[in-house]
């Protein structure tokens, strides 16, 4: 099985936020600890996309196009 991986681009954005709940979830956040979506797609927004960007990121996604995983990274 083979799965694709590409960079991730600016209409990544919210699936990306989702995922990295999702993320937070698994890791044993709450609901409380949990900061609100549209703050997080603002995040993820100006760490990837802003001038400059501060971090690079890598998607998996699934035979239906979904996103599923996620790898970022950043250059020292």
């Amino acid at each position: 099985m083979t799965v694709p991986i590409r960079s991730a681009d600016k209409r990544d954005i919210p699936a990306m936020a989702e995922v990295i709940e999702e993320i937070e979830r698994f890791y044993g956040a709450t609901d409380t600890d949990i900061q609100p979506i549209e703050e997080r797609r603002l995040q993820v927004e100006e760490a990837l996309f802003g001038v400059p960007p501060l971090a690079s990121a890598l998607l998996v996604e699934d035979e239906t196009g979904d996103i599923v995983g996620l790898a970022a990274y950043s250059f020292l």
